[in-house]
């Protein structure tokens, strides 16, 4: 689809929402469904979307991340003092240009149209096109490796019976084939849940929170999901920012199968069974910023409201 003014944009927009194709599920986490979108410059292909963690190939796998971002705590100490926990900790390195796990998204669609133009040239010097993709935060997930025995889709409600949300007696209500499914998934969750580096997981997350039950909803661990920075940063209020937390393993998963991983449980597709990508002609970049600036004031100095910015755009 591509854009040839901010009124065609958001016309474009309009008519996606309305031809999305995702079922609705519940959050796990209890949040109402949001979407979100992101801005390039440039489509980078099998790396779109994908967190910066990840495209560094010397910092590709945990044990680099985990040693890169303590060596960045530890030279800078006094700037954590007051972030409360290792979500907070992980999102102010993210602003500062430390490569983690976190993909910089926005609730505000204009917002990733202001980013989509800025200007990226290809080789030849010509402008690229630029791209916004759009995200939905209860897409309805496919079944995943974790789910390969539970051919009759019983994970969810053997979790909620672990958590005593289901009434007294639901295993007796349950087929004898569906009590085997039920029974495997016991199995396999106390062998997970007991391992070594579970305990090292619950010890992190209690030192983190505090008081926390040692009961985990370990579909939830292999998914992406959104999160509202907790930092009190005005760029991100500026942009209404948010980020994707990508829970991948750097040493086993490429760029393409973490590119492909979030488009299936994060993009919105349209009719064609297509990730939806609006994209915006390298020609009318200027056109459109030009009109974002004017008629909306979404401009370097508003979304970037820190003295060098305002300051460099009033000299433009």
């Amino acid at each position: 689809m591509n854009i040839q003014s901010v009124n065609s944009f958001l016309s474009k927009k309009a008519e996606s929402l309305k031809s999305i194709k995702a079922n609705v599920t519940v959050d796990g986490r209890g949040l109402l469904p949001r979407f979100f979108y992101r801005g390039q410059s440039n489509d980078f292909k099998s790396s779109n979307n994908v967190a910066s963690i990840f495209r560094q190939k010397e910092l590709s796998g945990y044990t680099h991340e985990y040693s890169f971002t303590n060596e960045y705590m530890r030279r800078y100490a006094n700037d954590f003092n007051n972030l409360e926990n290792n979500f907070s900790r992980l999102s102010y390195m993210q602003h500062f240009g430390l490569p983690t796990r976190l993909l910089d998204v926005t609730t505000n669609a204009l917002v990733a149209l202001y980013f989509a133009c800025q200007s990226h040239l290809d080789s030849e010097g010509h402008e690229t096109d630029g791209i916004v993709t759009m995200f939905f935060s209860n897409k309805t997930q496919n079944i995943d490796d974790l789910l390969k025995e539970d051919e009759n889709h019983l994970y969810q409600s053997w979790y909620m019976d672990l958590v005593k949300q289901f009434p007294e007696g639901y295993y007796e209500q349950l087929s004898e084939e569906n009590q085997k499914v039920y029974d495997s998934l016991n199995d396999f969750y106390k062998e997970i849940n007991q391992s070594y580096e579970m305990q090292c997981l619950y010890h992190d997350i209690k030192r983190d929170t505090g008081y926390f039950a040692d009961l985990i909803n370990f579909r939830t661990l292999l998914h992406p999901f959104f999160v509202e920075p907790s930092i009190n940063n005005e760029r991100l209020r500026a942009q209404s920012g948010f980020f994707l937390f990508e829970p991948y393993d750097g040493t086993s998963c490429s760029l393409e199968n973490i590119h492909d991983d979030i488009d299936n449980k994060v993009s919105l597709y349209n009719g064609h069974n297509e990730p939806i990508r609006l994209v915006i002609p390298g020609e009318k970049k200027q056109q459109i910023l030009n009109e974002l600036n004017q008629s909306l004031e979404i401009n370097q100095a508003t979304l970037f409201p820190d003295k060098e910015n305002v300051a460099s755009y009033g000299r433009l």
